[in-house]
């Protein structure tokens, strides 16, 4: 599995937990004074994970054909028509 994306799953369960926290404290009753700490927190929880998918999104995409360029430029590869004319 993909480090960043078990890292991601972590946060998220996480946000879910503080999440139903919130809704338990809710239930039964705690003021909002009391509940700022835990909301705050999940607040938090939730800016990081935004923080991480923008930063995943702006990672550059693969680029075939400037790969390929880049490889036949250093004479890395080159197909065989072009070394013999063929």
């Amino acid at each position: 599995m993909d480090y960043t994306k078990m890292i991601e799953e972590d946060l998220v369960e996480a946000i879910k937990k503080q999440a139903s926290l919130i809704n338990d404290l809710k239930k039964k009753g705690v003021s909002k004074e009391q509940l700022e700490k835990d909301v705050n927190t999940l607040l938090r929880l939730k800016a990081e994970s935004a923080r991480r998918q923008e930063s995943i999104r702006a990672q550059p995409k693969f680029d075939r054909a400037s790969f390929e360029g880049l490889l036949t430029k250093r004479f890395f590869y080159t197909p065989s028509f072009k070394l013999y004319g063929g």
